[in-house]
């Protein structure tokens, strides 16, 4: 079984593995063995045609070091497990889920360069509602796409897509959020939910049904620019719902039109405009935060209340400025085009904010002082902020050579950066200490946007939405994760230990295997061998091991490790006794050779009885005209030949390479008609009657008819070269097969695809 690519396996799968951080990246080795024995190289043909039918072979990456070794000998009832331990940090691996979303909307779109799916979430009674630019919805398992744009509802626990939440939207969602009354807020670029089109840009819905909440309406308007308005970011604080994004005018509730600007707050329950909150904006507002003292926004804009504050505007509840702060960190100061800030999220005392150019920083509230800044090197603007059991995430659009440099106030030169660490899509730090945490996430984007949203559900999992295309790996695959994915709390139960462990001595050491396990979470289990005390080989992916150093004397233990890093109990001891003395007995000769013609396919069926060996038998080798065609490891095979005379035999091999005398040839004789050609087909456009025709097939004995296919099953048997079938609408792949008067079937013609 192939390793893999090892850079791969070092990203995804050894961050995770160990328990001790010291040994995450150890010096490794493949260690690639065979279990086949030397009387296997005696006989090369013979191996080669049985290659199928036997197993060998044994690949692992061994390690010096293991949280596993024991400082005392181990006890031949061997070892507990070991749990790795519980923290506040979601794992890095992507959790299962069932579907996703595809497609990127971009009409109508003010931020049309930004390449992403999902843009926002909300949670309400165990359902994900999830929207975006998305414009389908995918079926993990099946890969079936679903037409539903923009917003869409999934299961919080398994990702299944739930299809009875199927509100119309004409405009991408850029963010969401549940109220206490059981309604889903939805603010975007749009202009009609559900067919009213009273809704520009704001809407509020009844769950679970998706309906329009009567008598709730916030109307948005933005009359200098052709483009739609836009509610980028919404808050909510209390009985308040803050709007923020590139607006100038508000109709709420019935109440006249109000001249605003980029900002405003309703009322949650009526939504009636509180015009006393009434700063002034000069440009686009992308996020916002209240609390019950303050609110934050920031975008991309200069003044607010007609004073120079840069993208970032602190205000008081009653809309005026906070004064005597400091400003916030300026990456490229001589630069306003980059002054742009993507997230702000006050906590407590702190105030996170996060944007251009590659900026992370927090701030005292009281005079905005810098706590803590972090600047990326080569990309990553940070682009949504939010905070779970005492970790802050960020996400960005930074790839996987990207380096954040923690304590840099500017860039490129990064002055002051005291230390740094990778980064990928997201990052994660310390919320009272302020450090940055060693955190990866094993996840892929189509664009390289990144992360675009973040939200922490109620079951301490974190959900992460950008233009994210594939997750973490078992193996060599990768978890389906499309537009959004999951990532929870570590692992920290054992998978189970491995069973039935055995030891054999051969002349080229000692041969171990084991039945293997399972873990209580989806994915790849690994092997741990122990040996006289100490660790032989760890990450072994498969349950078959040769300790080319071994002796019987040597004690073992094995057990299985998860992708957490957490290991099974290991088994009892197991060991070598005395290698069996050389086997040089054949094993008996197969008897009752026959051979079946199929008449509809022509396939042959070879059946025997099988053979008797006092080491057991490894498999057969099929014989046709006197030369070796191919090996099977049952006494039964099924062959699909060319027309002629053939004569068949059949010889054993055990598990030494002994084989037995062949069988008596067995004659049978096949022949088959030719195969039609030109398969082509017409549609009536009036009926979408569909024609097929063919050239004719010829035959020593006589053409009978032909059989019909479509989409691999018969549906009709004719004795002409055309035929006329109404089908119904959709995709049909035609194929068609000749059969003589001995009912003799020829090749079917290649596939012809005709849409009706």
């Amino acid at each position: 079984e192939p390793v893999g690519d090892v850079s791969q396996v070092i990203d995804d799968v050894i961050p995770l593995a160990p328990a001790a951080p010291s040994q995450h990246r150890e010096t490794m080795r493949l260690n690639t063995t065979s279990t086949t024995g030397s009387a296997w190289r005696r006989r090369p043909v013979i191996i080669a045609l049985a290659a199928a039918a036997l197993s060998a072979g044994a690949i692992g990456i061994s390690t010096s070091t293991s949280p596993a070794e024991a400082a005392d000998p181990i006890p031949d009832e061997g070892l507990g497990p070991v749990v790795v331990e519980a923290g506040p940090l979601v794992s890095p691996r992507t959790e299962l889920l069932a579907a996703g979303v595809r497609g990127i909307n971009l009409e109508n779109d003010s931020f049309d360069e930004t390449d992403i799916s999902v843009t926002s979430f909300a949670e309400h009674n165990g359902v994900m509602y999830v929207g975006g630019k998305f414009t389908q919805v995918e079926i993990a398992a099946t890969g079936e796409l679903h037409d539903q744009a923009f917003l869409a509802a999934f299961d919080r626990d398994t990702g299944a897509w739930i299809n009875s939440f199927t509100p119309t939207i004409d405009g991408n969602v850029w963010d969401l959020a549940v109220t206490a009354d059981d309604r889903l807020i939805v603010a975007g670029q749009f202009a009609s939910v559900n067919g009213s089109v009273l809704t520009n840009a704001m809407a509020s819905l009844d769950l679970p049904s998706g309906e329009l909440t009567p008598g709730w309406r916030v109307d948005l308007d933005f009359p200098e620019s052709s483009a739609r308005p836009i509610a980028r970011a919404i808050d909510i604080e209390g009985t308040d719902l803050y709007i923020a994004g590139n607006f100038t005018r508000i109709t709420a509730a019935g109440a006249p039109t109000a001249e605003v600007s980029r900002i405003v707050r309703v009322d949650l329950a009526t939504a009636v405009h509180d015009t006393t909150f009434a700063p002034t904006i000069d440009g686009a507002v992308f996020d916002v935060d209240a609390t019950s003292d303050r609110v934050y926004g920031a975008g991309n804009f200069f003044f607010t209340n007609g004073e120079s504050t840069g993208g970032a505007a602190r205000l008081f509840t009653d809309g005026t400025l906070v004064p005597d702060l400091a400003p916030y960190i300026r990456t490229i100061p001589d630069d306003p085009s980059n002054w742009f800030q993507q997230a702000v999220l006050a906590l407590d005392d702190d105030v996170w904010m996060s944007g251009g150019q590659r900026l992370r920083a927090v701030y005292a509230k009281s005079d905005w002082s810098v706590i803590r800044s972090w600047v990326s090197d080569t990309w990553g603007d940070g682009q949504v902020l939010t905070e779970m059991n005492g970790i802050v995430y960020s996400g960005s659009h930074a790839n996987a050579t990207t380096q954040l440099w923690q304590d840099a106030i500017n860039w490129p030169e990064l002055d002051g950066a005291t230390s740094s660490l990778p980064i990928r899509w997201m990052s994660a730090y310390d919320r009272t200490a302020h450090e940055h945490i060693d955190w990866v996430p094993q996840i892929g984007t189509s664009e390289g946007e990144g992360s675009w949203a973040l939200f922490p559900d109620s079951t301490d999992c974190l959900w992460s939405g950008g233009d994210f295309n594939r997750g973490s790996f078992d193996g060599d695959v990768p978890r389906f994760v499309a537009g959004f994915a999951k990532f929870c709390s570590a692992d920290t139960t054992p998978p189970s230990p491995p069973t039935d462990p055995s030891a054999t001595a051969t002349s080229n050491g000692i041969d171990l295997a084991w039945t293997g396990a399972t873990d209580d979470r989806d994915g790849d289990v690994r092997y741990e061998l122990l040996k006289n005390d100490d660790v032989l080989a760890s990450f072994i992916s498969i349950t078959t091991f040769r300790d080319v150093d071994g002796t019987p004397d040597d004690r073992y233990f094995v057990r299985t490790m998860d992708t957490a890093g957490n290991r099974s109990a290991t088994t009892p001891v197991f060991t070598a006794g005395p290698p069996p003395p050389p086997d040089t007995s054949n094993p008996t000769t197969p008897r009752d050779l026959t051979t079946t013609l199929d008449p509809l396919t022509s396939d042959i069926t070879l059946t025997w009885t099988p053979s008797t060996d006092d080491r057991g038998v490894a498999g057969y080798i099929i014989y046709r005209n006197g030369t070796p065609v191919g090996g099977t490891a049952t006494a039964t095979t099924i062959r699909s030949e060319a027309p002629g005379n053939h004569w068949y035999q059949v010889q054993a091999i055990d598990t030494s390479a002994n084989v037995s005398y062949k069988t008596a040839p067995v004659f049978i004789e096949t022949v088959t008609p030719s195969t039609p050609r030109d398969l082509a087909g017409t549609v009536d456009p009036d009926t979408d009657d569909i024609t097929l025709t063919w050239t004719p097939s010829t035959d020593n004995q006589g053409i009978a008819g032909y059989v019909i296919y479509r989409n691999g099953a018969i549906v009709d048997i004719v004795a002409g070269t055309t035929t006329t079938r109404s089908d119904g609408p959709g995709n049909h792949w035609y194929q068609v097969q000749a059969v003589d008067t001995s009912s003799n079937r020829s090749y079917k013609t290649a596939p012809l695809l005709i849409q009706t």
